[in-house]
């Protein structure tokens, strides 16, 4: 594991994802990473459309929108912090390397936040949230 102190909940879909959300604290989760296109036999929502709803109900950690097409403009005005484009590395090191550059996401919004706010997000925060990888 790349993470091993992360707890990881998964959701096969943006209607499962929204679920845990809604029944978890708003500070439960530390990053989302969520794809456009999930595999579901069932009628689904997009990445970026499950992603302007999980704003609109008040979730405010870091998502990170996958997607093997670049997508990375629709995945922003939906609201994500950042974006990974498909295929990203799986040798570990060049994935904690690509893990690391988007929680430096976090952590500058973070800085931003304690700017504007006083308050900021402790690092401790990000590892310790459970991250959902849909």
């Amino acid at each position: 594991r790349v993470a091993p102190k992360w707890q990881v909940d998964q959701a096969p879909n943006g209607e499962t994802s929204i679920e845990l959300t809604m029944g978890a604290a708003k500070d439960h989760y530390g990053i989302i990473f969520m794809d456009q296109y999930m595999a579901s036999t069932e009628k689904q929502l997009l990445g970026t459309d499950t992603i302007q709803v999980l704003r609109r109900n008040g979730v405010r950690c870091l998502i990170c929108g996958l997607s093997a097409n670049d997508h990375e403009d629709k995945f922003r005005r939906a609201g994500a912090d950042d974006f990974i484009l498909k295929p990203f590395p799986c040798e570990k090191s060049a994935l904690q390397k690509e893990l690391l550059r988007v929680l430096n996401v976090q952590r500058a919004r973070s800085q931003a936040t304690s700017t504007n706010n006083d308050t900021a997000m402790g690092e401790s925060s990000i590892s310790s949230s459970p991250v959902m990888p849909v």
